[in-house]
């Protein structure tokens, strides 16, 4: 619906022209948005991020899931941005606003992932860019 929050949500193909029904991913309450995903390297290895409010309206995440399956089933979220100090914009329960279009995952030859992401108190700033290497 216009002005209502974001969702975000997963369609799976296997030959790119047919598609699943879309399946919810994210949680459901609070604004999900700037998705990012990334192949894996083996087949059906999906690595998804992305950034939502569910703590509070100036308390934004980081999250983080997995699929190895092609999407039928995904892992726990893992939070990503947990750290709750470090710069005035911070909280225990997260950071004031997602900062910028600074956003994306990538998976390293090891396999480990490294997240990137942009966290502020609004999109003027001041603000900062975090990242994260594991997983």
């Amino acid at each position: 619906s216009s002005g209502a929050p974001q969702d975000l949500y997963v369609r799976t193909s296997t030959d790119g022209t047919t598609w699943s029904p879309r399946t919810e991913v994210g949680q459901n309450t609070g604004d999900a948005g700037f998705p990012t995903a990334e192949a894996g390297g083996a087949a059906g290895d999906f690595r998804l991020a992305w950034q939502d409010d569910r703590n509070g309206a100036t308390s934004w995440n980081t999250w983080y899931m997995r699929s190895t399956d092609g999407g039928a089933t995904w892992s726990a979220q893992i939070r990503l941005s947990n750290l709750g100090s470090g710069a005035a914009y911070k909280n225990a329960n997260g950071y004031a606003f997602p900062y910028g279009d600074y956003f994306d995952i990538d998976v390293l030859p090891s396999g480990q992932n490294v997240v990137i992401w942009g966290e502020g108190n609004n999109y003027v700033g001041p603000g900062g860019t975090w990242f994260t290497k594991g997983l």
